[in-house]
């Protein structure tokens, strides 16, 4: 389940990526972020993790189809984030703010 998004921040950037079999950073670190989503928006799952290191051995979560991340004031991360698929592309929608 997502928060809520607080009214008065303003969404800073939106972005379509396809990841693939190649660990790709999928948000660059921020240290003026306050709240991001990473939304598998395709059926093949994507394994993500902080840092810029990530397989489908070494991930922290694994988005399946139409599953979402939040990072908010709860776990607020400002560095990079990474993702990976097992095999395919899959597309992930990258909100932050």
């Amino acid at each position: 389940m997502i928060d809520k998004i607080p009214s008065s921040k303003k969404l800073r950037s939106s972005i379509k990526i396809t990841i693939g079999t190649r660990p790709v950073v999928i948000l660059p670190p921020n240290d003026k972020r306050v709240c991001a989503v990473i939304q598998n928006i395709s059926t093949t799952d994507v394994f993500i993790r902080p840092g810029t290191q990530v397989t489908t051995d070494n991930y922290t979560y694994k988005l399946t189809e139409n599953a979402a991340y939040e990072i908010n004031q709860t776990n607020l991360y400002t560095g990079p984030i990474s993702a990976v698929t097992s095999s395919g592309t899959a597309t992930i929608l990258v909100m932050e703010w």
